[in-house]
């Protein structure tokens, strides 16, 4: 197994300068076919959608009373103990 993985790291020194060329020129072609796709899709930016409702927050004290009204509803019934 150690000479297996020596001779592939010699062959690799040797070879370092094809390698290096042949990943930028995969990475070169990524990037340019990548380029030439993206330039061609269109976003709907400045359409506006009949279908979309607007996003609407409701007012601070609502949420706070609703969370209170729902924790009183959840919370375990304190039983009197008596001695």
């Amino acid at each position: 197994m150690q000479l297996r993985e020596s001779a592939f790291w010699v062959r690799f020194k040797a070879n370092r300068w094809a390698y290096t060329l042949t990943i930028l020129a995969t990475l070169s072609v990524g990037i340019l076919v990548g380029t030439i796709v993206s330039s061609s899709v269109k976003g709907k930016e400045g359409q506006k959608s009949s279908d979309a409702t607007p996003l609407t927050i409701p007012d601070v004290k609502q949420l706070s009373n609703a969370f209170t009204q729902i924790s009183r509803q959840m919370e375990p019934r304190r039983r009197k103990y008596q001695h």
